[in-house]
């Protein structure tokens, strides 16, 4: 989830994602891993979430924000590492670009605040991308939940892209801004 056409760069995002709303216990040692805690990567997404609701609709945080904290807090390097292909996915977030329905980033802060709930049940979320040119919307989202896994796939009728978007077309994510706080135990900026 987060792409534009199949590409190498959405697969590293999906994979960051899948990894950072994974079942898997951070291990000693990982930038995520906050000392006496015992804790997968969602449980400790659902515990910050407990404190932080970073996808309530009625307040929205931009999702290009959340997607650049989460950067910020995978350990893993940023996903992905080109820098043209991260500019483009926190474009495609971003309100201002008109790219995605904002009835769609609703429904993924629904899907994600739902899943993250503490009684909610999920202990996995996992993103995917597909395709359909003949649906109507730009994009559309499509929600499984199949026992404790939430399923979300972004489904685009795009199948191309720009060979050479301007800068205006891929603007840098803008600069932190003030307030916001940590998912782990990095500073998120």
């Amino acid at each position: 989830m987060g792409g534009y056409i199949p590409s190498y760069w959405d697969n590293q995002i999906r994979a960051a994602l899948n990894g950072r709303f994974s079942d898997t216990t951070i291990p000693a040692g990982d930038p995520a891993y906050v000392h006496g805690h015992t804790e997968s990567f969602m449980g400790q997404m659902m515990r910050h979430h407990g404190g932080e609701n970073m996808f309530d609709k009625h307040h929205p945080q931009p999702l290009e924000r959340v997607a650049h904290r989460l950067h910020f807090s995978l350990g893993l390097g940023p996903a992905p590492t080109n820098n043209d292909a991260r500019r483009r996915w926190y474009w495609l977030l971003n309100a201002a670009s008109g790219i995605l329905p904002t009835a769609t980033a609703n429904n993924i802060r629904d899907a994600l605040a739902g899943a993250l709930a503490a009684a909610s049940g999920f202990t996995s979320i996992q993103f995917d991308l597909t395709y359909n040119t003949a649906q109507v919307l730009r994009y559309d989202l499509n929600v499984v939940d199949t026992g404790s896994i939430r399923k979300l796939t972004l489904i685009s009728n795009q199948d191309v892209m720009l060979p050479n978007p301007t800068s205006v077309q891929q603007p840098l994510n803008p600069t932190p801004a003030g307030g916001e706080t940590a998912i782990n135990n990095a500073n998120i900026p």
